[in-house]
């Protein structure tokens, strides 16, 4: 898994990405699938979670090369469902999320930095 990184919360749940996205409750003695992405050439390259709701989080897809090809997912329920929240970011190729508990809001960085939620 080069390149791929465990994402650790604050309450030991561990994530990991990779075209999809895995959590561990048990320090990683066992796994669920979150998602089940058709796209083989995304790869999940960051993820955040909201510290006031351990329910919620987001993750951001991308391709490596010259194509801007990503998307940015949230879930309300523990990963149960996902929705794009990507909306209309000029640059389709999102590399890092971060989440600011204190004004509510997601911002999404690659090339350039934008706010994705509030």
């Amino acid at each position: 898994m080069s390149g791929r990184r465990i994402y650790v919360t604050a309450n030991g749940t561990l994530y990991c990405p990779g075209n999809n996205l895995w959590r561990s409750t048990d320090h990683g003695k066992s796994w669920k699938q979150l998602t089940r992405f058709p796209f083989s050439s995304r790869i999940i390259v960051a993820i955040e979670t909201d510290p006031a709701d351990a329910k919620r989080m987001w993750f951001a897809t991308t391709t490596w090369g010259n194509k801007c090809d990503g998307d940015v997912y949230e879930t309300r329920d523990a990963g149960a469902t996902w929705q794009q929240i990507t909306g209309n970011l000029p640059y389709r190729k999102p590399l890092l999320l971060r989440y600011n508990p204190d004004t509510r809001e997601l911002w999404a960085a690659g090339v350039c930095l934008f706010k994705c939620r509030r």
